[in-house]
């Protein structure tokens, strides 16, 4: 059970050190623009990050006195649980199959 458990470890270590390094080389490389960012920092202040994000996104220095900076702080403000896109449900499995036919 054990050597399992290590070469499992070992093989998603491996895969995650390859996909930070191939992110990293493409940033480096500048060819194509990467932004990183912490997820973390996101809900320590979502307003900043999302900010930073966006401004990456469109190329502009500031979103400062803008319609983006307002909409940012417009999305900052929502109540959290009512700012979810996805909410579990509360049914079983299959639970609504019979309003599916075989075609």
């Amino acid at each position: 059970m054990f050597r399992l458990w290590d070469q499992y470890l070992t093989l998603f270590a491996e895969a995650w050190h390859s996909w930070h390094s191939y992110w990293l080389k493409i940033a480096e490389q500048g060819e194509i623009p990467v932004y990183f960012f912490r997820f973390e920092d996101m809900l320590v202040d979502k307003q900043k990050e999302m900010t930073k994000i966006m401004s990456f996104l469109l190329g502009i220095e500031t979103s400062k006195d803008t319609v983006l900076e307002a909409r940012i702080s417009e999305m900052c403000a929502f109540d959290e649980k009512k700012n979810q896109i996805y909410k579990p449900g509360t049914g079983s499995a299959n639970e609504k199959m019979f309003n599916y036919t075989a075609k």
